[in-house]
């Protein structure tokens, strides 16, 4: 598989325009000032992502919201609320969002896992407007993520020939951890969400060189093609060199109900340089390709779409 390497000009992209609130600048700041930064994305439609951040559990900041890819500007971005008192207190470090196939306008959002016993929730939740025509995120009820031994930094949800739902999450791994898939069916109704681990599997990501700041499996994603993609990264100073690795992990298979890798070892199909990439999904533009946001620290994040790989 030919890899695509692509050099790109930091920029950061998210002027909010079109009935988004703006940020405040001070006189004489350029839009280079401003950033647009992820922890995790899921496409939503032709236009639109929706992401998550990282904000910690007392801090302010944003923990969701929308990303409008509008055709002729720059992408746009959109704080969403959500009825957090109502479930244990804001979000603590969203890691990862996905939809839930088969329902509509439904999304989970997970935390990156416990800390001293506390948080490690997953978020089933409900896009709507509230009555200013806002998007709101009206969470019907949450899940306690199964105790792993790393960090959780990304879930996705395929669904399966007889329309069944299973649950993939993937744990970050390191240098000296290899990351891992656990997977196992969900069961969701408007008043219940159940899930258990039935499998999992490790795998090491396609990196060479230096991995002393590795995080081998930053996100995941399932595109139309059920195709399922991974992000490795490196983060070597808070300024970079940033470097980003987006590979194919293999497939979800519907008919085996999980997710079945298609090489050992695997290999790059996008090489991204300067850029630390915490999220990927399936392009609103191109469901044959990817996107991604990056957290590139103190130089800000910007959203991108990819050109297909030349061997698909």
């Amino acid at each position: 598989m030919h890899r695509v390497r692509i050099l790109c000009v930091i920029m950061s992209v998210s002027c909010l325009l079109g009935g988004c609130s703006t940020l405040s600048r001070s006189s004489g700041e350029s839009p280079f000032g401003m950033s647009l930064k992820a922890s995790g994305m899921t496409r939503i439609d032709d236009r639109h992502c929706l992401v998550v951040n990282d904000t910690m559990g007392g801090a302010e900041g944003p923990r969701i919201g929308l990303v409008d890819i509008q055709k002729r500007d720059l992408p746009a971005y959109l704080e969403v609320t959500a009825n957090w008192d109502a479930w244990g207190g804001p979000a603590h470090d969203l890691r990862s969002v996905c939809a839930v196939p088969g329902r509509p306008d439904e999304f989970l959002a997970a935390e990156s896992g416990y800390e001293n016993d506390r948080y490690g929730r997953v978020f089933h939740f409900r896009l709507e407007r509230d009555e200013q025509d806002r998007p709101r995120a009206n969470i019907i009820q949450t899940l306690s993520l199964p105790r792993l031994y790393g960090r959780i930094d990304s879930i996705v949800v395929g669904r399966t020939a007889h329309d069944q739902l299973v649950l993939i999450i993937g744990e970050r791994g390191s240098k000296s951890r290899r990351a891992r898939l656990s997977w196992g069916p969900l069961l969701i109704d408007d008043e219940h969400i159940v899930f258990r681990i039935v499998g999992d599997l490790e795998f090491r990501a396609p990196w060479s060189g230096d991995a002393d700041q590795l995080i081998p499996c930053a996100d995941l994603a399932i595109d139309a093609q059920n195709r399922l993609w991974g992000v490795a990264t490196i983060q070597p100073g808070s300024r970079g060199p940033f470097r980003s690795i987006i590979y194919r992990l293999g497939d979800f298979d519907p008919q085996r109900h999980r997710p079945v890798l298609s090489v050992n070892p695997l290999k790059p199909v996008w090489i991204v340089e300067g850029f630390r990439i915490m999220a990927i999904a399936e392009s609103p533009d191109d469901p044959e390709s990817l996107c991604f946001i990056s957290d590139d620290v103190h130089l800000g994040g910007v959203w991108r779409p990819l050109a297909r790989p030349f061997d698909r």
